[in-house]
């Protein structure tokens, strides 16, 4: 997909931008823990 047909997804649907924003929260959360688990 291209970057300014989800810009524009984003433009039209403030719901769509809240849940992208929620998956990169949770794949920094994600990512975080898997490091912690890693480092053991």
């Amino acid at each position: 997909m291209r970057m300014s047909k989800v810009m524009n997804e984003i433009a039209l649907n403030p719901e769509f931008m809240a849940y992208v924003i929620g998956l990169e929260m949770e794949v920094k959360e994600l990512r975080r823990i898997f490091e912690n688990y890693i480092k053991r």
